[in-house]
């Protein structure tokens, strides 16, 4: 009998061993909100804030983040609504949601797999441009002018420019050329 009560002992000690090491090498995600039967954890606010990070290049604030998790969780209330309609089930939808996920799908095997591979210097970059210049579009300028009668009135207004007046509203206001009614914007 000790011997059958020290066996169970012994293998309900390896099972809490076993959860316990198992819940340490596979947590279970953080859940942050519940949205009817649907769940946001951690990992998905943190899919949307490295993509955050990515577009704007800067590290989010507490109250981005917080913003993030806010169009998370209203997204996922519009989608419900959306399904609730069958709207996933249109063929014009499911159409583009093939194409959004091939391109994905493609785009996160370039970055994963075939740009790691891939390094380019800038002396490589500097040739290539020199062959084929017109690569890169033309640099493209905006020309604005404020035509006055005297050069006293011009280098009043230009002492005002320097110091940042508006040059737009300079020139509606003081030029005679006939460009005024744009701010001074001159035809290309």
């Amino acid at each position: 009998m000790k011997k059958k009560v020290l066996g169970l002992v012994t293998f309900l000690m390896i099972i809490g061993l076993f959860g316990f090491w198992a819940s340490k090498l596979f947590p279970e995600p953080q859940i942050l909100a519940r949205v009817g039967e649907k769940i946001i954890t951690q990992d998905d606010l943190n899919v949307l804030i490295k993509r955050f990070e990515t577009s704007q290049k800067m590290n989010p604030s507490l109250d981005d983040k917080k913003n993030l998790l806010n169009l998370l969780i209203n997204s996922v209330l519009i989608n419900i609504e959306a399904e609730k309609e069958k709207l996933d089930q249109k063929p014009e939808i499911k159409a583009a949601l093939q194409v959004f996920k091939n391109d994905f799908l493609a785009r996160e095997y370039i970055m994963i797999k075939i740009n790691p591979l891939v390094t380019v210097t800038d002396e490589e970059v500097e040739v290539i441009m020199k062959k084929n210049p017109d690569l890169v579009p033309k640099e493209m300028r905006t020309l604005k002018e404020i035509l006055v009668k005297t050069e006293k009135e011009a280098e009043e207004i230009y002492q005002e420019l320097k110091k940042g007046a508006d040059f737009s509203k300079f020139a509606m206001e003081r030029s005679i050329a006939e460009s005024k009614s744009k701010g001074g914007l001159m035809e290309q």
